[in-house]
């Protein structure tokens, strides 16, 4: 069983992690004034990001929608981004797919969103990714996350069904024609609400924001936090059941040991058997994970340990081989899934 002081290093490595990361962040992370909003045109995009947007433009087209303006934020620093904001003649509600990437590294989100824009200025969002905590939503901005959801027209059932109860606020379509200057106004009103939740500082001499110790703390909880970004019970469930490889096997071990009298040495023989166990799960978790996959990997290593007989050895070495493969399995398909 993996020896309780072995948790009280990764404690302390994760304790390192943020005060290292603290002050880094705070250095690093900014935002700017203003946005710059370039649109492109489709000769713009790569072959591969071209059929990413494809596949939503024939779906919805099927729901009434038809792509309005294609374009990126860019003036962000290291981030890249791509966004199409889609838009119906019959329906005020707008839907928006985006992709998200560290500027380096194999980071990658792509999200969908339906909107509903009101006369008061409120508006409803639901979205198929979690809504990161790192910022405060806005009090006239309602949110409703469905997780997993890649069926846009399940999604935009969801969505109707969630925005039915602000009808009375006056749903109002969108402005095609004007939608970029829209979308500058909403980021200034956004980072305007987090000014006022000290969450960012405007940095008047460089002209941009920067975030504050107040958003940095909360950046590293939600990093260490493996129920949040894209968690579903679903993907626990698969990483459950490939975590339990490693369990069997030293169950098997011990079990045939404790049968037949083998010697430790003798045992040795299971290695193999237990570190390709051990691998197996490294890999589900960084499929199933994505960046937090060395984070669920030392859960899926750990956990299933506390199951365990006294007999059952837990070697450290096996833990970093699960992390290890498993933020190499993201790395390599973060590399193959990129689009920006």
């Amino acid at each position: 069983m993996l020896a309780s002081g072995e948790l009280g290093q990764f404690i302390w490595i994760a304790a390192g992690t943020v005060a290292i990361a603290v002050p880094l962040i705070l250095k690093k992370v900014r935002l700017p004034r203003r946005l710059e909003l370039e649109t492109l045109s489709d000769n713009q995009l790569t072959d591969k990001q071209r059929d990413f947007f494809a596949s939503y433009d024939s779906r919805l087209k099927d729901m009434g929608y038809a792509p309005c303006v294609t374009y990126r934020m860019s003036n962000i620093p290291g981030s890249k981004n791509l966004l199409r904001t889609y838009i119906s003649s019959t329906d005020p509600v707008r839907c928006t797919v985006q992709v998200s990437a560290a500027a380096k590294g194999p980071v990658q989100f792509d999200q969908v969103q339906f909107i509903t824009e009101f006369a008061d200025q409120s508006r409803t969002f639901t979205t198929n990714r979690s809504v990161s905590p790192t910022f405060d939503c806005e009090p006239d901005k309602f949110v409703q996350e469905c997780r997993g959801i890649r069926d846009v027209a399940e999604l935009k059932r969801r969505h109707d069904q969630f925005s039915e109860k602000y009808q009375t606020r006056g749903p109002v379509f969108t402005d095609s024609k004007n939608y970029l200057a829209k979308a500058q106004q909403y980021y200034e009103k956004e980072v305007t609400h987090q000014v006022s939740q000290k969450l960012l500082r405007l940095d008047a001499a460089n002209n941009e924001y920067r975030v504050t110790l107040k958003w940095a703390l909360r950046m590293q909880r939600n990093m260490f936090n493996p129920f949040a970004d894209n968690f579903t019970l679903l993907k626990l469930a698969a990483a459950m059941a490939a975590g339990s490889l490693p369990v069997l096997v030293s169950l098997a071990q011990v079990q045939l040991a404790h049968g037949s009298g083998l010697s430790a040495q003798a045992n040795l023989g299971w290695a193999p058997m237990l570190m390709l166990a051990y691998a197996v799960a490294g890999v589900a978790a960084g499929l199933l994970f994505g960046h937090k996959s060395f984070l669920w990997a030392f859960l899926l290593a750990y956990v299933p340990t506390l199951f365990l007989p006294p007999a059952t050895s837990h070697p450290i070495g096996m833990s970093l081989i699960m992390a290890w493969v498993a933020d190499l399995t993201f790395r390599v398909q973060g590399g193959r899934r990129r689009l920006v």
